[in-house]
């Protein structure tokens, strides 16, 4: 079980260290000096931020929590007539545990359209697979959808 909370700007730190948890490691390859890293991605953390929040100004942020801790995000916008899920990310120890799987399958019992993007190379394409998503890519992103 998890629960869900809104996001308060006292949650920017964990915000930012999920980020971090996800890029980390592909950044450290790209042979910036150690130093460099985690000032690179503060800004890229913040670019996305800005990028999510220009556009999608009503998504609701929420903290994913489990057993009291906190262990991802989603970042979810409602429309009328579909969902979209602008973010959803889990710390690597909360991951490959059925957590992603309960909120996916959580949004979908809303019975409503839903939408999101992923990038090709990233595992949880396969989760959005088994559960039905569907559509296209150009190589770097894919965008898919869900319907009831």
């Amino acid at each position: 079980m998890y629960t869900l909370r809104l996001a308060t700007p006292a949650d920017a730190g964990f915000l930012l260290s999920l980020y971090v948890a996800h890029r980390e490691a592909e950044v450290a390859g790209w042979g910036l000096p150690p130093a460099a890293i985690p000032l690179f991605l503060a800004q890229q953390h913040a670019a996305r931020t800005a990028s999510f929040q220009a556009g999608y100004p009503t998504a609701v942020d929420q903290v994913i929590a489990r057993d009291g801790a906190d262990v991802g995000r989603l970042l979810l916008h409602e429309a009328p007539d579909h969902l979209r899920v602008v973010d959803v990310a889990l710390l690597p120890a909360a991951q490959g545990q059925g957590l992603g799987t309960r909120v996916l399958r959580d949004l979908q019992a809303r019975g409503r359209p839903l939408y999101l993007s992923v990038a090709v190379d990233n595992p949880a394409a396969r989760l959005y697979a088994r559960l039905g998503f569907r559509g296209s890519d150009d190589g770097v992103y894919a965008s898919l959808a869900w319907t009831p």
